[in-house]
This record gives structure tokens, C-alpha cells and sequence, in this order.
């Protein structure tokens, strides 16, 4: 199975009667200036323009018919996790290293409290 991935730039969607007579309805996808399309409801209903996706497309003589969609994440949102991840990172540090100096404050404190303040001699 072939996958491609890539915003959903157009939606459209073509209704109208078959040959048989029976209505159809049918989504129209452009991704990366291409065009899939499905008539399966259950991808239809359920994406939108903007949505990052993978389609699984498979061949069927001369035609690929579109298998599956799911959202995928774009590369972008990819970069601005691992940004923000980052910056998650570098705010523990920061608060690690406020605790590890509290922490050495109130061993001080505590050392004067039990033991006096060496310095004070009078």
C-alpha cells in the first residue's frame, strides 16, 4: 500500500445519482496540488481543510483507491513539541537548581538554629 502525507489544502464534495439511480456522495481531497477522493462516509465526515494527514491509497488497474486517512502530525507541530519540550527541559533545570539552593539555605539555617551563629562571638 502506497501512503502519502500532506495538508489538506481543497475539499469538495460532488453529490449527485449514479448510474444505477442511486445517490452518491463523494469527498474530493487536493494535497500537494493532487487529488483523492473517496466515497466511504467514514473518511468523508471526519477530515477537514487543514488537517495534516496520511492517505493509504492502493491500485486497482488503472486507479488508486483511497484505503484509509488518518491525522498525522506535520513536521512543523513535530519541531514545535520538540521546541517546547526544550524549553519544558530548561524550566525543570532552573527550578531544580532554585530547590538544590533552597535546600542549601535551610541547612544553613538549620546549622545556626542548633549550633549558634559561629560568627557571633561576643
Amino acid at each position: 500500500m502506497l501512503t502519502i502525507q500532506g495538508k489538506i489544502d481543497k475539499l469538495n464534495i460532488d453529490e449527485g445519482m449514479g448510474r444505477n439511480g442511486k445517490p452518491y456522495k463523494r469527498w474530493i481531497y487536493e494535497i500537494q496540488g493532487k487529488k483523492y477522493s473517496t466515497f466511504d462516509e467514514g473518511i468523508g465526515n471526519n477530515f477537514k481543510i487543514g488537517d495534516f494527514v496520511e492517505i493509504g491509497l492502493k491500485w486497482d488497474g488503472k486507479y488508486q483507491n483511497m484505503v484509509s486517512m488518518k491525522k498525522v502530525e506535520s513536521e512543523a507541530s513535530n519541531q514545535e513539541k520538540q521546541a517546547n519540550s526544550t524549553d519544558i527541559e530548561d524550566l525543570l533545570r532552573k527550578i531544580h537548581s532554585q530547590l538544590m539552593t533552597t535546600n542549601a539555605e535551610l541547612k544553613t539555617i538549620s546549622h545556626i538554629m542548633q549550633h549558634g551563629n559561629s560568627t557571633n562571638t561576643a
